[in-house]
């Protein structure tokens, strides 16, 4: 596999950089999301709909990162026609650098706090959210670009068929059962709070 025309220390750099990215992410998300510390039993009706406003905000993020990773997907096929990459290596197109180093950590950072911000704050929606939590976080995680030239031709192959099913079949799994019921979860009892 060839990383374009990185050495092995600046793609040890990359790693670095990432891990930092993630952690410095995960931290942010969860200074931000965790402003009360009790959970939702203690707090009044302002204070829940606060931490219900940030479930949402939080997954507004992620659906904005997911929906970035999947356009900047799409440049690749240009970029891999147009500028004759080779058809029988993996090589990283500019594209993918900007999703394994931004939309990647915010996948990870963004999931991982919101599931920590339901299940210590949150308790009445842990059960309903712990499952399409997890989805929405794990699933854009297995959308990893295209960075195998055959894959990106315009005929009609029988592993093309399989890669872009398995996409849809896994993004109508990331809406139906991740972003979906969160979403309807939260926004009842957000305007459940308001109407208080």
């Amino acid at each position: 596999m060839s990383f374009g025309t990185l050495s092995s220390s600046e793609i040890n750099l990359l790693l670095v950089i990432f891990a930092c990215e993630v952690a410095a992410g995960f931290w942010l998300w969860r200074r931000i999301a965790t402003a009360y510390i009790n959970d939702e039993r203690s707090l009044s009706p302002q204070q829940r709909s606060w931490l219900y406003f940030y479930v949402l905000a939080l997954l507004l993020i992620l659906v904005i990162a997911v929906t970035l990773g999947g356009i900047l997907s799409h440049f690749d096929r240009e970029w891999y026609i147009k500028l004759g990459a080779p058809k029988t290596n993996w090589v990283l197109s500019p594209a993918h650098y900007y999703i394994f180093m931004l939309c990647y950590p915010i996948y990870i950072s963004v999931g991982a706090c919101m599931y920590l911000l339901v299940n210590n704050h949150l308790p009445s929606l842990i059960e309903k959210l712990k499952y399409p939590i997890i989805i929405s976080a794990g699933v854009p995680l297995i959308f990893i670009p295209a960075i195998d030239g055959n894959l990106l031709s315009y005929d009609v192959t029988v592993p093309e068929i399989l890669y872009v099913s398995f996409y849809w079949t896994a993004s109508a799994a990331w809406l139906g059962f991740g972003i979906a019921p969160i979403t309807y979860n939260t926004m009842k009892r957000f305007v459940g709070e308001l109407s208080l």
